[in-house]
């Protein structure tokens, strides 16, 4: 199942699919699923009213926007 979220991202490069829920309080986890099998692949703990996800395909980052916040992933295969 896919949980709540505000923003999805799919990087191509890796074909891993970021998820970024909405939680009521506190931080926002971001979740990181396989492309092809949509098995997870990891959790993670991003910045509180974290929602905008954004991709730097040069350098395989991940930005994620907050509230106050931007939290910067380096995804790898």
């Amino acid at each position: 199942t896919v949980p709540t979220f505000a923003d999805v991202l799919i990087n191509p490069l890796t074909n891993h699919l970021f998820i970024a829920e909405t939680p009521e309080t506190g931080t926002a986890p971001l979740r990181v699923y396989n492309g092809s099998s949509f098995k997870p692949l990891t959790k993670l703990k991003v910045g509180k009213g974290s929602g905008s996800l954004l991709l730097n395909p040069r350098t395989n980052r991940i930005y994620v926007g907050g509230e106050k916040t931007i939290s910067v992933i380096q995804d790898s295969v």
